[in-house]
């Protein structure tokens, strides 16, 4: 069998560009310092391992257990519209009846062929979510999905362990909702509960023999399409890293210490914040000279608005086309290169249905948002590329200091999964010059925590365990197909 390095040097992987081929090499080391056992061949140079099916949703093996009966649509197949993400074909259709408890329910009682499942640890849930409750203009995502899972050979839940995904985690759309048993912490929206005394909850060391999903507050209107449920995955951390300003600070300070590490990153800048008077610009005289710099030096220049408005609150499609296709015209204006202007980064991380629909049927190929920071990277490419989460270094709760990001970070080294960090202002005023400082504002980090952070990062680079995106040009085109 042709090796992906013996492919490398053919140059024969999909018309792979000398970029991919030199990150795949940094993948094929990150390989071999983690003694990854390498998937079948793929031009997705981050998944090292495709993992196995553990089961469809097809057929009437998937059943109701409680009172509150779901509306399920068995076998659900169809050539436009919502079809299968991983090619099974048949999915399960399921509409809650109430906002209420509901759910299915896969067991070796039902099915007495069926074999206990190990899924040491880890599991990952293929879903689309249709008409999420909450995600209309101006509104606040509700609804939780749960995955209940026993190790009791009678199939009983009574001390099983339940794992939850809420809307920080689930988006309209295709989701691989991913949990892995990480003892550190998990990705915000994802929690881990056990029923009664837990004694039949250990996923990581015992065999699964049934497998319950429920609803909690989802309303009549809201539609799941189960596609199939995976274990058995792996691949290379990552991040991709960005800034949502242009200042003097990111040409100064932040481009040379990237141009240290042979980093590339991306500058997510508005024209302009709106406060007052007409949204609509008539004088697009500025100074782009940091934006320029920056583009030259081979940054992504990426879509941020014209007037930096929460988008998601936007009740007009006309609204948001000219928020999205006046800053893109000014870019391309500035005579600088366009690669990095098929993306979008919403302002305030705010979209909804509404937003993120139009601008998925604009040019734009990907959008960051901020839900689901932990970017899943599959042998069937980014499960969503329309809402890919993200974090902000100034969050007084998961960034600022260099021990939150930390944190944060060792999260996603443990899900093996993708983030998105982005920073706005680095200022050394008031630094205490150890990475604990707290600058108070949203939209400032302390040079000393940003310099600790990138050196971290660095660091897991080097030593095999985290890729560094190039921009979000590298980190989309490697792994969306």
């Amino acid at each position: 069998m042709t090796t992906r390095r013996e492919l490398l040097k053919l140059g024969t992987i999909y018309g792979a560009s000398s970029l991919l081929a030199n990150q795949m090499e940094l993948v094929n080391s990150v390989q071999a310092a983690n003694s990854v056992q390498a998937a079948p061949l793929s031009c997705n140079p981050i998944v090292t391992n495709d993992g196995i099916m553990v089961t469809d949703f097809s057929g009437t093996k998937w059943k109701p257990l409680w009172s509150n009966n779901p509306t399920l649509g068995r076998d659900y197949n169809v050539t436009l519209g919502i079809t299968s993400r991983t090619g099974v074909g048949r999915m399960l259709r399921w509409g809650p009846i109430a906002n209420s408890y509901e759910d299915i329910r896969l067991s070796h009682i039902d099915l007495p062929s069926q074999a206990p499942i190990s899924f040491n640890g880890r599991f990952g849930l293929w879903v689309y979510c249709d008409g999420m409750q909450g995600y209309g203009p101006g509104q606040t995502p509700s609804g939780i999905l749960h995955i209940v899972m026993t190790t009791d050979p009678s199939g009983s839940f009574n001390n099983a362990v339940d794992i939850g995904f809420n809307p920080n985690q689930i988006r309209e759309g295709w989701n691989f909702l991913k949990f892995v048993d990480n003892p550190t912490g998990h990705p915000l929206g994802i929690y881990k509960n056990f029923w009664g005394n837990g004694s039949s909850g250990d996923i990581t060391n015992k065999p699964v023999y049934s497998i319950l999903i429920y609803t909690e507050s989802q309303d009549i209107g809201v539609t799941w399409y189960l596609d199939s449920l995976w274990t058995g995955f792996r691949s290379v951390p990552q991040v991709v890293l960005g800034c949502d300003a242009n200042g003097a600070d990111l040409l100064n300070h932040c481009l040379p210490l990237f141009q240290s590490y042979g980093w590339l990153g991306y500058v997510a800048s508005p024209f302009r914040v709106w406060t007052s008077g007409s949204k609509k610009v008539t004088n697009w005289n500025t100074d782009q000279s940091v934006l320029i710099a920056m583009a030259k030096a081979g940054w992504d220049i990426v879509n941020h608005t014209v007037n930096h408005l929460r988008v998601g609150d936007l009740t007009t499609v006309a609204d948001i086309k000219y928020e999205i296709e006046a800053q893109d015209t000014y870019l391309r204006s500035l005579n600088i290169p366009t690669q990095g202007l098929k993306f979008y980064v919403s302002p305030y991380s705010s979209s909804s249905r509404l937003s993120e629909t139009t601008i998925k049927n604009s040019w734009v190929v990907a959008q960051r948002h901020y839900r689901k920071w932990n970017t899943s990277i599959t042998q069937f490419g980014i499960d969503n590329p329309h809402h890919i989460g993200s974090l902000d270094m100034g969050s007084f709760e998961y960034g600022q200091t260099f021990a939150n990001i930390k944190r944060q970070i060792d999260i996603a080294l443990a899900y093996e999964d993708t983030m998105h960090w982005f920073w706005h202002v680095v200022t050394s005023q008031g630094d205490p010059g150890n990475g604990t400082g707290n600058t108070g504002n949203l939209s400032a980090i302390y040079q000393s925590s940003w310099d600790l952070v990138m050196g971290y990062i660095r660091s897991l680079e080097l030593a095999g365990k985290m890729v560094v995106a190039r921009g979000f040009t590298g980190f989309f085109y490697n792994h969306y197909f």
